[in-house]
Protein backbone atom coordinates (compact mmCIF):
# COMPACT_ATOMS: atom_id res chain seq x y z
CA UNK A 1 0.00 0.00 0.00
CA UNK A 2 1.67 3.18 -0.87
CA UNK A 3 1.97 5.81 1.92
CA UNK A 4 -0.45 9.29 0.88
CA UNK A 5 2.52 11.25 3.13
CA UNK A 6 5.38 12.42 0.24
CA UNK A 7 8.59 10.85 1.46
CA UNK A 8 10.03 14.14 2.36
CA UNK A 9 7.43 15.52 4.58
CA UNK A 10 8.11 12.03 6.43
CA UNK A 11 11.37 12.27 6.84
CA UNK A 12 10.99 16.28 7.82
CA UNK A 13 8.40 14.88 10.75
CA UNK A 14 11.18 12.21 12.17
CA UNK A 15 14.04 15.22 11.91
CA UNK A 16 11.94 17.40 14.09
CA UNK A 17 10.83 14.69 16.61
CA UNK A 18 13.61 13.70 16.96
CA UNK A 19 14.98 17.32 17.56
CA UNK A 20 12.50 17.58 20.19
CA UNK A 21 13.67 14.32 22.45
CA UNK A 22 16.88 15.80 22.13
CA UNK A 23 16.40 19.25 23.58
CA UNK A 24 14.22 17.78 26.11
CA UNK A 25 16.70 15.58 27.84
CA UNK A 26 19.34 18.04 27.39
CA UNK A 27 17.12 20.42 29.40
CA UNK A 28 16.20 17.85 31.90
CA UNK A 29 19.79 16.84 32.59
CA UNK A 30 19.91 20.58 34.19
CA UNK A 31 16.44 19.77 36.56
CA UNK A 32 19.62 18.20 38.72
CA UNK A 33 21.25 20.96 39.29
CA UNK A 34 20.05 22.69 42.45
CA UNK A 35 21.19 25.63 44.91
CA UNK A 36 21.86 23.78 47.97
CA UNK A 37 20.33 24.66 51.30
CA UNK A 38 22.56 26.82 53.59
CA UNK A 39 21.94 26.25 57.20
CA UNK A 40 22.34 29.46 58.58
CA UNK A 41 23.66 32.73 57.67
CA UNK A 42 24.81 32.73 54.46
CA UNK A 43 28.45 33.23 54.12
CA UNK A 44 31.78 32.89 51.66
CA UNK A 45 32.74 29.98 53.42
CA UNK A 46 29.39 28.12 53.62
CA UNK A 47 28.55 29.43 49.67
CA UNK A 48 31.43 27.86 49.17
CA UNK A 49 31.02 24.42 50.85
CA UNK A 50 27.77 24.19 49.68
CA UNK A 51 28.90 24.73 46.24
CA UNK A 52 31.84 21.82 46.29
CA UNK A 53 28.79 19.76 47.81
CA UNK A 54 26.90 20.06 44.37
CA UNK A 55 30.19 19.48 42.37
CA UNK A 56 29.64 16.05 41.43
CA UNK A 57 26.48 16.88 40.47
CA UNK A 58 27.58 19.83 37.56
CA UNK A 59 30.29 17.53 36.38
CA UNK A 60 27.97 14.85 35.80
CA UNK A 61 25.67 17.28 33.65
CA UNK A 62 28.58 19.19 31.78
CA UNK A 63 29.71 15.85 30.88
CA UNK A 64 26.24 14.24 29.66
CA UNK A 65 25.56 17.77 27.89
CA UNK A 66 28.60 17.48 25.92
CA UNK A 67 27.72 14.20 25.09
CA UNK A 68 24.42 14.38 24.18
CA UNK A 69 25.04 17.37 21.73
CA UNK A 70 27.51 15.33 19.90
CA UNK A 71 24.88 12.89 19.46
CA UNK A 72 22.69 15.17 18.15
CA UNK A 73 25.55 16.14 15.68
CA UNK A 74 25.45 12.77 14.40
CA UNK A 75 22.00 12.52 13.89
CA UNK A 76 21.86 16.18 12.14
CA UNK A 77 24.80 15.33 9.79
CA UNK A 78 23.06 11.50 8.82
CA UNK A 79 19.96 12.88 8.30
CA UNK A 80 21.50 15.69 5.96
CA UNK A 81 22.50 12.65 3.81
CA UNK A 82 19.65 10.46 4.39
CA UNK A 83 17.10 11.33 1.56
CA UNK A 84 14.24 8.84 2.54
CA UNK A 85 12.76 7.00 5.10
CA UNK A 86 11.05 3.72 6.02
CA UNK A 87 9.19 2.23 9.24
CA UNK A 88 12.36 -0.05 9.86
CA UNK A 89 14.15 3.33 9.79
CA UNK A 90 11.67 5.03 11.70
CA UNK A 91 11.58 2.44 14.43
CA UNK A 92 15.53 2.44 15.05
CA UNK A 93 15.41 5.96 15.63
CA UNK A 94 12.43 5.77 17.90
CA UNK A 95 14.56 2.89 20.00
CA UNK A 96 17.75 5.54 19.57
CA UNK A 97 15.54 8.48 21.11
CA UNK A 98 14.47 5.97 23.94
CA UNK A 99 18.34 5.83 25.09
CA UNK A 100 18.56 9.74 24.95
CA UNK A 101 15.00 10.30 27.35
CA UNK A 102 17.36 7.98 29.59
CA UNK A 103 20.40 9.91 29.51
CA UNK A 104 19.23 12.33 32.52
CA UNK A 105 18.86 9.23 35.03
CA UNK A 106 22.26 8.08 34.59
CA UNK A 107 23.76 11.32 34.98
CA UNK A 108 21.86 11.72 38.09
CA UNK A 109 23.00 8.64 39.63
CA UNK A 110 26.40 9.65 38.56
CA UNK A 111 26.16 12.95 40.30
CA UNK A 112 24.80 11.06 43.32
CA UNK A 113 27.12 8.04 43.75
CA UNK A 114 30.00 8.85 41.25
CA UNK A 115 32.53 7.08 43.97
CA UNK A 116 30.46 3.77 43.39
CA UNK A 117 31.29 1.48 40.71
CA UNK A 118 28.35 -0.02 39.59
CA UNK A 119 26.94 3.46 38.89
CA UNK A 120 29.77 4.53 37.18
CA UNK A 121 28.81 1.01 34.73
CA UNK A 122 25.16 2.13 34.55
CA UNK A 123 26.05 5.61 33.02
CA UNK A 124 28.84 4.21 30.55
CA UNK A 125 26.15 0.96 29.15
CA UNK A 126 23.65 3.64 28.46
CA UNK A 127 25.50 6.25 26.72
CA UNK A 128 27.40 3.48 25.02
CA UNK A 129 24.24 2.17 23.87
CA UNK A 130 22.78 5.01 22.68
CA UNK A 131 25.94 5.92 20.99
CA UNK A 132 26.16 2.49 19.13
CA UNK A 133 22.32 3.47 17.38
CA UNK A 134 23.36 5.94 15.72
CA UNK A 135 25.77 3.55 13.45
CA UNK A 136 22.69 0.91 13.41
CA UNK A 137 20.44 3.74 11.55
CA UNK A 138 22.95 4.52 9.67
CA UNK A 139 23.85 0.75 8.27
CA UNK A 140 20.06 0.25 8.07
CA UNK A 141 19.58 3.48 6.15
CA UNK A 142 22.48 2.50 4.10
CA UNK A 143 21.43 -1.33 2.73
CA UNK A 144 18.06 0.01 2.18
CA UNK A 145 19.16 2.28 -0.11
CA UNK A 146 18.06 5.23 1.79
CA UNK A 147 21.16 7.49 1.83
CA UNK A 148 22.01 9.67 -0.83
CA UNK A 149 23.71 7.38 -3.82
CA UNK A 150 26.42 9.46 -4.64
CA UNK A 151 27.95 8.82 -1.66
CA UNK A 152 31.12 7.20 -2.17
CA UNK A 153 31.83 3.44 0.17
CA UNK A 154 34.43 5.08 1.82
CA UNK A 155 32.11 7.88 2.81
CA UNK A 156 29.50 5.64 4.22
CA UNK A 157 32.53 3.60 6.32
CA UNK A 158 33.97 6.57 7.65
CA UNK A 159 30.13 8.03 8.82
CA UNK A 160 29.46 4.56 10.21
CA UNK A 161 32.90 4.55 12.26
CA UNK A 162 32.65 8.03 13.43
CA UNK A 163 29.55 7.46 15.22
CA UNK A 164 31.68 4.74 17.17
CA UNK A 165 34.04 6.76 18.61
CA UNK A 166 32.05 7.92 21.70
CA UNK A 167 30.95 4.29 22.20
CA UNK A 168 34.49 2.99 22.03
CA UNK A 169 36.05 5.80 24.52
CA UNK A 170 33.46 5.31 27.29
CA UNK A 171 33.55 1.31 27.33
CA UNK A 172 37.69 1.89 26.98
CA UNK A 173 37.25 3.68 30.17
CA UNK A 174 35.56 0.64 32.02
CA UNK A 175 39.24 -0.82 31.81
CA UNK A 176 40.37 2.04 34.21
CA UNK A 177 37.91 2.06 36.76
CA UNK A 178 39.45 -0.93 39.23
CA UNK A 179 42.31 1.64 39.21
CA UNK A 180 40.13 4.92 40.10
CA UNK A 181 38.53 3.05 42.94
CA UNK A 182 41.99 1.94 43.94
CA UNK A 183 43.16 5.12 44.17
CA UNK A 184 40.02 6.77 46.05
CA UNK A 185 40.00 3.94 48.43
CA UNK A 186 43.96 3.86 49.93
CA UNK A 187 42.42 3.24 53.20
CA UNK A 188 42.13 -0.65 51.69
CA UNK A 189 45.27 -1.02 49.99
CA UNK A 190 46.97 0.17 53.65
CA UNK A 191 44.73 -2.46 55.32
CA UNK A 192 46.13 -5.09 52.91
CA UNK A 193 49.25 -4.34 53.66
CA UNK A 194 48.74 -5.00 57.97
CA UNK A 195 46.99 -8.59 56.84
CA UNK A 196 50.48 -9.39 54.70
CA UNK A 197 52.21 -12.47 56.45
CA UNK A 198 49.11 -12.99 59.05
CA UNK A 199 48.29 -16.51 59.21
CA UNK A 200 45.13 -17.24 57.25
CA UNK A 201 41.81 -15.99 58.74
CA UNK A 202 43.53 -13.30 61.27
CA UNK A 203 43.17 -9.88 60.61
CA UNK A 204 44.84 -6.91 62.02
CA UNK A 205 42.08 -5.40 63.76
CA UNK A 206 41.64 -1.21 63.99
CA UNK A 207 43.35 0.02 67.74
CA UNK A 208 40.17 0.05 70.60
CA UNK A 209 38.84 3.42 70.59
CA UNK A 210 38.05 4.57 74.15
CA UNK A 211 34.11 5.96 74.02
CA UNK A 212 34.31 9.22 76.02
CA UNK A 213 31.97 9.03 79.38
CA UNK A 214 28.42 10.64 79.14
CA UNK A 215 27.98 13.39 81.78
CA UNK A 216 25.98 10.85 83.67
CA UNK A 217 28.09 8.05 84.06
CA UNK A 218 30.84 11.05 85.10
CA UNK A 219 28.60 11.62 87.49
CA UNK A 220 28.24 8.33 89.00
CA UNK A 221 31.96 7.91 88.65
CA UNK A 222 32.59 11.07 90.70
CA UNK A 223 29.85 10.31 93.44
CA UNK A 224 31.36 6.48 93.99
CA UNK A 225 35.23 8.57 94.52
CA UNK A 226 33.38 10.39 97.26
CA UNK A 227 31.69 7.16 98.91
CA UNK A 228 35.42 5.24 98.75
CA UNK A 229 37.21 8.46 100.14
CA UNK A 230 34.61 8.90 103.05
CA UNK A 231 35.31 5.16 103.96
CA UNK A 232 38.57 5.54 103.56
CA UNK A 233 38.56 8.61 106.37
CA UNK A 234 36.05 7.00 108.82
CA UNK A 235 38.72 3.86 109.12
Amino acid sequence: MRSPVAPEFGRERLVFFSDAVFAIAITLLALDVRVPEIVGEATNASVAAAFGSVAPRIFAYALSFAVVGLFWLAHWRRYLLIEHVDEGLVLLNILLLGFVALIPFPTALLGEHGDVPFAVVVYVLILSATGIMGPVTWVYADRKGLIDPDLSRTEITLGALRGLAVPFVMLASLALLPFAFLSAHPAADVQAEQNVGQPRGVRTRPPHRVQPLSRRQAVGSEQACRRRFDRGDER
